[in-house]
């Protein structure tokens, strides 16, 4: 998914991805990856959308579940972005890009676990 096309993917792909999803904890961190990614169909905007139109029951079922089992490991796409967002930035630095970046920071709001909840406030003052 990392390596494919933006223009590769479709409703097909989308609901094959979905089926993954469910069972593959990797699956996630290529959710994160792609939101980031400003030309890409799956990026936050796109994730803003999906969450946005998903009741809170079904948003808590799905992305809650997922964000909540997250590592925060280095390594991990959550620590990238993390330290993409405190470490990595210049004036060279895409708006489109952190403004990706803090809608994905802004979900990541959503979690009961703390220690993917209470990272986003400090890569905020960087986006």
């Amino acid at each position: 998914m990392r390596w494919r096309s933006s223009e590769a993917f479709s409703e097909r792909t989308h609901a094959l991805f979905d089926s993954v999803l469910l069972r593959d904890e990797e699956a996630f961190d290529v959710v994160i990856e792609l939101a980031v990614v400003s030309d890409h169909p799956w990026n936050a905007r796109a994730l803003h959308t999906m969450l946005m139109c998903q009741s809170l029951v079904d948003r808590d079922t799905s992305w809650s579940v997922h964000i909540n089992r997250c590592s925060t490991q280095a390594g991990s796409a959550l620590d990238k972005l993390y330290k993409w967002c405190l470490l990595e930035q210049g004036d060279h630095t895409d708006r489109e890009v952190q403004y990706l970046c803090s809608i994905v920071l802004t979900w990541m709001f959503t979690s009961s676990n703390r220690l993917v909840r209470d990272l986003p406030p400090r890569p905020w003052f960087h986006c």
